[in-house]
C-alpha cells in the first residue's frame, strides 16, 4: 500500500510541477511564404517548396507572462538554435525572430529541404513547462529519390513556386539491357502549377498532346538511344518558373569488385517486440524483433563475421546492454572498418518534459525513462565517443503509434532527432523511417530488408551502396503509405556510391 501512494504521490508531483497548456503559447510566422501558423497539438504544416530565411516565434497568454527570454530554449530539426534568433516585444508580447542576416551565423545548414521541425520549450521559476513544436512538410514536393530534382524561380516571379511535377514512370533509373540500338520507355506523371503550366518538355522535345492548363497529364513512349546517361523531363508554369527530373540511364557491364574496406565489418542489430515493465510499458511492436533476426541473417550470409556481430531482441536489448553495444563493441570498429547500426522499437517523448525524447529498451518503464531507456542526447554522446569508424551506416525504425498514456502536446519527432544525431557527418550515414501510420509490420523495415535482400541493386552489378538502399527504402515506403510516411537519409558523400554490401 504505501508504494502504491508513493507512486500515486509521485505522479502528482509530476503533474503539478510539469503541466503541459492546453490552450497554444505559441504562434510561428514565416514571412518568406506569408504564413501564420498557430499551435496546438499534432501541427504539420504544408509548405511550398521554398528556402526559409526568415521564422518568428510569438509568445502568447501566460507564457508570455511567465517566461523571461532566457527562459525560452528553440531548436530547429533537433539542433539549439537560440544564437539565431534575436529577442523583442510588440503589442502581441514577447517574440523571437531569425532573419537571413541571423541565419549565416551558424556554418551548419539546419534547414531540410522536405521537411524541418521546429520546437519551443521553457520552465519558468515556477517549474511549469511550455512546449510546441511545428512539423513544415514540403507536401508537392514528390521528389523520387533515384532521380535528380531542380528547381528554378523566375526573376520576374519573386513570390513564385516552382511547378509540381509528379513522375509515375518509370520509378526507377532505367536499365539499358537490350542490344538493340534503342529501347523504348514509358514516360507517365503529371504537371500542375496555380498559375498554369506553360510546357512540358522530354530531353527538350515538347510533350505532344499537352495543352496549357493547370494541370497537365501526361503518358508516352521515348525511344532511348544507346548510349544515352539520362531523360531529362521539364516543366514550365506561365509565369517562368521551372521544375526538372533528370532520370539516370544505367548499362550493366561486368560485376562490381567486391566490397573492400581495409578493415572488416562490424554490424550491431536491435529489435525489440515485448516490453517487460509491468506498468508504464511502451505498446508492443509485433514484428520489430522478427525482422531484427532476419537482417542479421541477412548480413551473415554477406560476409560479416559472428564475432563481429551483436544481436539483441526483446528481453536481451535491455538499456544496459545497449548502452554496452553500442559504447563497447561499437568501438571495437576501426577507422578503416564499415560499422552498421539496426535498431526497431519505439521511440518516445516523456509526457512530463516533451522536449526530451527517448528509444525504448526492453525495461522500459514511464516513471524510470532515464534509468530503463536511451535519451536521444545520451545516444548522440555514446554514439560521439564510441563510434571511430569513417565509413558508419545507421537505419533507426523508430516513430510508431503509441497508446493514450504517452500522449503530449506535440507531433512525435523522434525521426527528425535520430536523423540529426551528428553535426557533422565525418563519414556517418543515418536513414530513418518517418512517422509510421499503423501499427503491425513496419512498412519501413520490411522495405530495407528487401533492399538488403537484393531489391535495392538496380544496377545489377552485385553490390549495395548506401544511396542504393535508401533510396530504395524511401521509394518503397511513400508508394506503400500513399505519401503518408517519408523515410529520410543523410548520406556520407564520401560513401553515398561507396560498395559496402556483395550480394554474391
Amino acid at each position: 500500500m504505501r508504494i502504491r501512494l508513493a507512486v500515486l504521490a509521485a505522479l502528482a508531483a509530476t503533474a503539478s510541477t510539469a503541466q503541459i497548456p492546453v490552450q497554444p503559447t505559441f504562434e510561428l510566422m514565416l514571412p518568406d511564404i506569408g504564413r501564420v501558423i498557430p499551435g496546438g497539438t499534432n501541427v504539420v504544416a504544408d509548405v511550398p517548396l521554398r528556402q526559409i530565411t526568415r521564422l518568428i516565434i510569438q509568445v502568447l497568454g501566460s507564457a508570455d507572462a511567465n517566461l523571461s527570454y532566457g527562459d525560452l530554449r528553440v531548436r530547429i530539426n533537433g539542433k539549439g538554435t537560440r544564437n539565431v534568433f534575436d529577442s523583442g516585444s510588440n503589442e502581441r508580447g514577447k517574440y523571437l525572430a531569425m532573419s537571413a542576416a541571423t541565419l549565416r551565423m551558424r556554418r551548419d545548414e539546419i534547414f531540410d529541404r522536405s521537411e524541418n521541425t521546429i520546437e519551443v520549450y521553457g520552465k519558468d521559476k515556477r517549474g511549469r513547462e511550455y512546449y510546441q513544436n511545428w512539423i513544415l512538410r514540403v507536401v508537392d514536393d514528390k521528389a523520387n529519390p533515384w532521380f535528380t530534382w531542380i528547381s528554378s524561380m523566375s526573376p520576374l516571379d519573386e513570390t513564385g513556386v516552382p511547378p509540381d511535377l509528379v513522375l509515375d514512370q518509370p520509378s526507377a533509373p532505367v536499365l539499358f539491357t537490350a542490344a538493340a540500338k534503342n529501347m523504348g520507355i514509358r514516360l507517365k506523371g503529371q504537371a500542375s502549377a496555380a498559375s498554369g503550366i506553360s510546357s512540358v518538355s522530354i530531353n527538350g522535345n515538347p510533350v505532344s498532346g499537352a495543352q496549357k492548363s493547370p494541370t497537365v497529364t501526361f503518358d508516352q513512349n521515348y525511344a532511348l538511344a544507346r548510349g544515352k546517361t539520362a531523360i531529362s523531363v521539364e516543366t514550365v508554369d506561365s509565369k517562368g518558373n521551372k521544375r526538372n527530373v533528370t532520370i539516370p540511364v544505367i548499362y550493366p557491364g561486368p560485376s562490381a569488385p567486391q566490397p573492400k574496406f581495409a578493415g572488416q565489418t562490424w554490424a550491431v542489430v536491435i529489435g525489440v517486440s515485448r516490453f517487460d515493465a509491468k506498468e508504464g510499458a511502451p505498446p508492443p511492436l509485433p514484428q520489430a524483433a522478427f525482422d531484427a533476426k532476419a537482417l542479421a541473417s541477412q548480413l551473415t550470409a554477406r560476409g560479416v563475421k559472428p564475432e563481429n556481430l551483436v544481436v539483441l531482441t526483446d528481453e536481451q536489448a535491455t538499456a544496459d546492454k545497449v548502452r554496452i553495444a553500442l559504447g563497447d563493441f561499437v568501438a571495437k570498429a576501426k577507422p578503416e572498418d564499415l560499422l552498421l547500426v539496426y535498431w526497431s522499437t519505439q521511440g518516445l517523448h516523456d509526457p512530463a518534459s516533451p522536449d526530451k525524447v527517448y528509444l525504448a529498451t526492453a525495461d522500459t518503464q514511464m516513471l524510470h525513462l532515464a534509468d530503463t531507456a536511451i535519451e536521444i542526447s545520451e545516444l548522440q554522446l555514446l554514439l560521439e565517443r564510441s563510434v571511430r569508424s569513417r565509413h558508419s551506416v545507421l537505419f533507426f525504425d523508430a516513430d510508431h503509434p503509441l497508446g493514450r498514456e504517452w500522449d503530449f502536446q506535440g507531433r512525435s519527432i523522434v525521426s527528425t532527432h535520430l536523423l540529426n544525431l551528428f553535426d557533422e557527418q565525418l563519414g556517418r550515414s543515418v536513414l530513418v523511417s518517418g512517422t509510421e501510420d499503423k501499427a503491425g509490420r513496419s512498412t519501413f523495415s520490411t522495405a530495407l530488408l528487401a533492399a538488403f535482400g537484393g531489391k535495392a541493386d538496380v544496377d545489377q552489378n552485385g553490390v549495395l551502396t548506401p544511396h542504393e538502399i535508401c533510396a530504395y527504402v524511401t521509394e518503397e515506403v511513400r508508394k506503400a503509405t500513399g505519401g503518408n510516411q517519408l523515410p529520410r537519409a543523410l548520406l556520407a558523400k564520401q560513401d553515398e556510391e561507396s560498395s559496402i554490401l556483395a550480394l554474391k
